[in-house]
């Protein structure tokens, strides 16, 4: 049992006595609400209306909805030093800016978004940056193709005729990358398969790493070059996207 309060439509305020501790609010005979040591219960097929929730609410607990898709992990990287870049992939490899922890998904992308970099050549000759992930000890670059057997990789935001102490400066974008120096686009955001890239997924610490594409096909294609960080911040943006 419970203390009623019924807002009678004959007999107006009838109440209910009780020593159960529970206090039930009703209209017309009918339960609206329960009251009791734990709170508030509304009774079967009541609503409290929205208009009704004022003042500080409780933070909501999202952990029981379902069919919502998490957003990509994204992480962006900043660096204002100068990187002075001499070796290839097969060689070795130069950190930009600080690791981060992100969580891999286990199938999907990774893209570099939005990056932002001066290039100067150290050399005559065409610069080939290419851009990689350092996870668990190991690298992960993101433009690689095989040719009779072997492994090349590729630049992903500049290679073209350059002479020495050449700067171009280079944004890429969703909608395409520009390379001021020739006001020329260079294509899109470049992107990669997690699966085929074979990248440890789930938690990890993760460093964007970059060095000369290599093994070089042509030497001509093989300038040092140095990202000024000092002139113009270095600023990129990687996401890692789940398929749905």
């Amino acid at each position: 049992m419970s203390v009623n309060i019924n807002a009678d439509t004959t007999n107006g305020l009838v109440l209910t006595s009780d020593t159960s501790g529970e206090l039930k609010l009703q209209s017309a005979g009918a339960d609206i609400a329960t009251v009791n040591s734990s709170g508030i219960t509304m009774a079967s097929g009541m609503t409290l209306p929205a208009s009704a929730l004022t003042g500080s609410l409780p933070a909501i607990d999202g952990s029981a909805l379902t069919g919502i898709s998490a957003g990509p992990a994204q992480a962006y990287v900043t660096d204002t030093t100068d990187i002075a870049v001499t070796a290839n992939v097969s060689a070795g490899y130069y950190v930009i800016g600080s690791s981060f922890s992100v969580d891999i998904p286990t199938s999907g992308y990774i893209a570099l978004k939005n990056i932002v970099i001066q290039l100067v050549n150290d050399t005559s000759g065409p610069a080939s940056p290419t851009f990689g992930l350092r996870v668990g000890g190991s690298n992960y670059w993101l433009v690689s193709g095989v040719i009779a057997g072997t492994t090349y990789y590729g630049p992903v935001v500049f290679a073209g005729n350059a002479t020495l102490s050449d700067v171009h400066n280079i944004y890429s974008g969703p909608h395409g990358s520009w390379h001021i120096a020739t006001a020329r686009s260079l294509g899109t955001d470049p992107k990669t398969d997690i699966i085929n890239l074979g990248i440890p997924t789930g938690t990890q610490t993760v460093e964007l790493i970059v060095a000369k594409a290599g093994p070089s096909i042509n030497a001509a294609y093989d300038s040092n070059f140095t990202i000024k960080g000092t002139a113009l911040t270095t600023r990129i943006g990687i996401e890692f996207t789940a398929l749905s």
